[in-house]
C-alpha cells in the first residue's frame, strides 16, 4: 500500500529548514507526511548553489528546491553524475507541489 500525500508544501519546508540548519550535523526530524524519522536531504550542484532533494525513505514523498544554497558539510552529488548512478542515491520520490 502506498502512502498518500497528507502534508503541505509548507510543512515540508519546515522540515527542510530544520535539517538544513543542523548541517553539517543531523537533526531528528519526523516526516511531515507519515511521521517516520527517515528523512534524507541531498544536494546536487557545484559552486555553493544547487538543487536540494528532500524525501522520506518510508513513504517516498518529498520536495525539490532549485537554487538552494549548499551549506558546508552537506551531501552533494555532481550534476555530471549519470542518472542511473544518481537513482542509487536519490530515489524517484513523489514531489509535493508548492501550495497555491
Amino acid at each position: 500500500m502506498t502512502e498518500r500525500q497528507t502534508a503541505t508544501y509548507e510543512q515540508w519546508l519546515d522540515a527542510y529548514e530544520a535539517l538544513y540548519e543542523a548541517l553539517p550535523g543531523s537533526a531528528d526530524v519526523a516526516c511531515p507526511n507519515c511521521g517516520q524519522h527517515r528523512l534524507r536531504l541531498i544536494f546536487t550542484g557545484w559552486g555553493g548553489v544547487g538543487f536540494a532533494s528532500l524525501w522520506c525513505d518510508a513513504c517516498h514523498w518529498g520536495i525539490a528546491i532549485s537554487r538552494a544554497p549548499i551549506p558546508d558539510g552537506a551531501t552533494v552529488l555532481s550534476p555530471d553524475l549519470p542518472e542511473a548512478d544518481r537513482r542509487v542515491v536519490v530515489p524517484n520520490f513523489r514531489i509535493v507541489p508548492p501550495d497555491d
